[in-house]
């Protein structure tokens, strides 16, 4: 298992598609809404919720998880 502290900030993580889309579903949003709050797309959003795409940047991540108010590691997939 890696250290978080010793991964660079800018290193891409791994996402729990699950846990994106029920953390998105518990506050009512559309992918739309989730992406426009996000500054993403909603098709970014649904290829993230579908696994199409597993890896987002970490102000990504931290975006989704203000917006989805939830803690980063919440949407991350567990190692």
């Amino acid at each position: 298992m890696t250290n978080p502290a010793t991964v660079a900030p800018s290193a891409p993580v791994e996402i729990d598609a699950a846990a994106l889309r029920a953390a998105r579903d518990k506050r009512s949003l559309t992918q739309a809404e989730l992406g426009g709050l996000c500054g993403i797309t909603a098709q970014y959003v649904s290829q993230l919720e579908t696994g199409f795409r597993t890896r987002v940047s970490r102000p990504v991540l931290t975006s989704l998880a203000g917006v989805l108010r939830v803690r980063p590691e919440t949407l991350r997939k567990a190692a």
